[in-house]
């Protein structure tokens, strides 16, 4: 096995430990966590419906707030209570839609020494944040360019 093969399983597993996501999918609010930015805002879905944008907003445990990761390969899926992916658009905008094993729904973790996570689409390596780093409710997740930003810090509740 190569160094490069490694480094990926070695930073994979770290993240794994670092998530602290359930492993197993599930329709259940209590089975997943709630991941909520240094801004102390929750990631959710807009309406809580599928093929929407994932906006945050206050920390209210609703399925749509609710995820849990599943491990693939080097990468996680990451999917809410209510069995939605999330995944990014062509204009790099959050959504969440039925999964579908897309890049745009593939994510590593790029864990930080302060206890929180990057999010990283594998799709084209940007991180998932806020629109304009802002933590007002229904704000837009969007994923730009890491810069370690508040709100490109997410931990598991």
């Amino acid at each position: 096995m190569s160094f490069k093969k490694i480094s990926k399983v070695a930073g994979a597993l770290s993240a794994a430990a670092a998530l602290a996501f359930t492993a197993a999918p599930s329709a259940s609010a209590a089975s997943g966590n709630q991941l909520q930015n240094q801004n102390g805002v929750c990631l959710g879905s807009q309406n809580g419906a599928n093929d929407t944008h994932a906006i945050v907003w206050g920390c209210n445990g609703n399925p749509d707030q609710t995820w849990h990761a599943v491990f693939k390969g080097y990468d996680y899926t990451i999917v809410n209570g209510n069995g939605q992916c999330l995944g990014v658009n062509s204009g790099g905008q959050a959504m969440v839609w039925d999964c579908n094993g897309n890049l745009d729904q593939q994510w590593g973790v790029r864990a930080g020494s302060n206890g929180w996570n990057a999010l990283v689409n594998a799709n084209d390596g940007t991180c998932l944040g806020t629109q304009g780093g802002l933590s007002a409710p229904g704000t837009y997740a969007i994923t730009w360019g890491c810069n370690g930003n508040p709100d490109q810090q997410w931990s598991s509740l």
